[in-house]
């Protein structure tokens, strides 16, 4: 009696069937990861400020604290990069199942939203690695009375495997994080390099911003150098319901976030139906 065709695939796959690992080389991927997202180390260090500034948002919106008692710290000196914050500072849940764990962002919550933070990629500190050879993280959530100090070096970092060391301090530090980053030979950045680059981003942001004790934010915006100071006088007589509203956004190779602001929150939350916005947007030198 002859086979059938599927009859004799089904008998010769059945017989030669084997099992092959799916192994990751977890350097390699970091590295990749990072680089498509963040074109330079610059870019990493503005994002890890932008995770500090929501950081302070969240905690004045949750304690209606006014936005000028924030406070971010950037220390540079030669591979060693401190981000230091007096934001909300992160839970062990959070620290786990957002900040160390890829594709997982803790920017979804409720507060994170009346507060006008977006998560993104929601990698967290994984892109640290495509730069990094050591990731140290201290930080004490508001509601916590301990500090979480968790380290990670990438020569040992390994997809699903315990790697990543956790302890527990008791102390008198309150609230917030700080990231020691130990930079790699070959990303190292000076810090008339990181002035340089983060100057346009955050120089009219409320939050005081320090690189290495030198305030870099909360300069006066100068209406007069945007040219036609009259045009602007003339859309003040009118009825118009808007106001500057000092913001952050996240640049990456071909996308823009822009993240809401809290005064603006109620307006963007849309339950049917649709709405316009028209945004305005000025670059100033």
């Amino acid at each position: 009696i002859r086979r059938s065709h599927q009859e004799q695939i089904r008998g010769e796959t059945t017989a030669m069937t084997e099992q092959i690992t799916f192994e990751v080389e977890t350097s390699r991927v970091l590295e990749i990861l990072s680089k498509e997202i963040y074109d330079s180390p610059l870019a990493l260090l503005r994002e890890n400020l932008q995770n500090a500034y929501d950081a302070v948002l969240m905690r004045c919106v949750e304690q209606e604290l006014p936005l000028e008692e924030g406070r971010i710290d950037i220390q540079l000196h030669d591979d060693v990069l401190l981000i230091t914050d007096n934001g909300i500072g992160m839970s062990e849940q959070v620290l786990r199942e957002s900040f160390w764990k890829a594709g997982s962002s803790g920017k979804r919550t409720d507060l994170a939203k009346r507060s006008g933070v977006i998560g993104t990629f929601g990698i967290g500190a994984m892109a640290n690695f495509g730069v990094a050879t050591q990731l140290r993280v201290e930080t004490r959530f508001i509601e916590s009375d301990e500090t979480l100090v968790s380290i990670a070096d990438r020569c040992t970092l390994s997809i699903a495997k315990e790697c990543i060391q956790l302890s527990r301090l008791r102390d008198d530090r309150g609230p917030g994080t700080a990231i020691h980053v130990t930079l790699d030979p070959q990303s190292l950045v000076t810090p008339n390099a990181a002035k340089s680059y983060l100057v346009p981003y955050i120089r009219f942001l409320p939050v005081a911003v320090h690189l290495n004790g030198e305030l870099i934010s909360q300069s006066e915006f100068d209406v007069s150098t945007l040219g036609d100071v009259s045009a602007y006088s003339r859309l003040s007589e009118h009825q118009a319901s808007g106001s500057m509203i000092p913001t952050t956004t996240l640049v990456t190779k071909d996308r823009i976030f822009v993240p809401v602001p809290a005064p603006l929150v109620s307006e963007f939350r849309i339950s049917e139906g649709s709405k316009e916005f028209y945004v305005r947007f000025d670059t100033v030198p």
